[in-house]
């Protein structure tokens, strides 16, 4: 299947996911062996910053883990 002409779409979702994208989140890493532990996708999800999309579905994202610098 191509993805020629197909617009994706970016969401910034830091703090401000939705119910509906965290299933497809959950799903493209499943798909793809990212989420090997599933107890710790409510740790993971709290990551993720910006999600990218073709027809609802998740082709990518970015996640990032803010913590102090010592």
């Amino acid at each position: 299947m191509g993805t020629e002409g197909t617009a994706i779409e970016t969401h910034l979702v830091r703090q401000q996911r939705s119910a509906e994208l965290d299933p497809r989140i959950k799903d493209d890493w499943s798909r793809n062996q990212l989420l090997t532990s599933p107890d710790k996708f409510d740790d993971m999800i709290r990551t993720v910053c910006v999600v990218a999309q073709i027809n609802k579905k998740v082709i990518g994202l970015n996640s990032v883990t803010i913590r102090a610098m010592l």
